[in-house]
């Protein structure tokens, strides 16, 4: 459903937004095992899509995702925490999603997929629209 950090590094992975507050939380209920072992595995480099940062803003602001500490200083935290690497947007990525196909209408899952695309790394989600694209997802 949601997609958004990207392991890069042996498995080369991305990961779902959901699995980063997951992750965050320390409630590891959520992630599938091979997704915990690949986010977990300290040969990874993780990357968080400035998208996934915005939209989990943008949750919070909207009263559906309530976060043990404000925003700004959880946000903040998780993205040390996790040793995180920003993944920006850019004119690239912009370009890329405008391209896609319409099988995902969600903005946020379009910029991830044409991410993951053009950084060539596999996306961790449980989403199965995800696989119309022709990227590898793990789940």
């Amino acid at each position: 459903m949601r997609h958004s950090m990207i392991s890069r590094n042996t498995w080369n992975e991305a990961t779902d937004r959901l699995a980063c507050v997951d992750m965050v939380c320390r409630s590891r209920s959520f992630l599938s095992p091979s997704s915990r072992a690949a986010i977990t595995d300290p040969s990874n480099d993780l990357l968080l899509s400035a998208g996934s940062i915005w939209e989990i803003g943008i949750k919070v602001g909207l009263g559906k995702l309530v976060l043990s500490q404000p925003y700004r200083l959880w946000m903040t935290q998780a993205i040390l925490d996790l040793g995180i690497a920003v993944l920006p947007v850019t004119v690239e990525y912009s370009d890329v999603q405008a391209g896609l196909p319409r099988h995902h209408s969600d903005p946020f899952d379009r910029l991830l997929i044409a991410q993951a695309m053009v950084e060539q790394v596999p996306i961790v989600s449980g989403d199965p629209v995800i696989d119309a694209y022709g990227i590898t997802r793990l789940w």
